[in-house]
């Protein structure tokens, strides 16, 4: 293996590590979600937001770092294919937040009327989801591909 392979390598080993950290915390956003639909308590809202706040700046570093990244790759390694799985990742990863922050308000909207009025559509975002995270993985498997070749 070359020294620019290896580098490429480290980079996409990088971008892992990044994702699987992401991963991680959308783990705990939406563990706070589950934890914030079932109390009535009035603070809960307060730790809910608090928990959004936090989310909010780790994925935006997050991000920012994957960015670098997928910039690397294709502007001083020439690996454009490569830069293209990372930057359909990060696409994915905008498209399944902007559908998880929808369903968390259907999920609350349904709570608060009581009813399964909303069932219709928390079905359908929950499989817009599931769509979404099988390209995220479809992607992160290309790129694992990379390495171990």
């Amino acid at each position: 293996m070359d020294d620019k392979q290896s580098l490429v390598n480290s980079e996409i080993r990088k971008f892992l590590e990044l994702q699987e950290e992401r991963c991680l915390i959308y783990n705990v956003f939406n563990e706070a979600h589950k934890i914030y639909l079932a109390s009535s308590d009035e603070k809960a809202f307060f730790r809910f937001s608090q928990i959004v706040k936090d989310v909010t700046k780790d994925f935006q570093r997050i991000a920012l770092a994957i960015i670098g990244i997928e910039k690397l790759l294709r502007e001083q390694y020439d690996e454009k294919d490569l830069s293209a799985s990372i930057k359909a990742v990060q696409n994915f990863e905008q498209t399944k937040l902007r559908l998880t922050a929808e369903l968390q308000i259907k999920m609350k909207e349904q709570k608060d009327a009581q009813s399964d009025e909303k069932e219709d559509e928390i079905a359908k975002l929950n499989k817009s989801i599931r769509q979404t995270v099988e390209g995220i993985n479809d992607m992160i498997v290309r790129l694992k591909d990379e390495i171990d070749e």
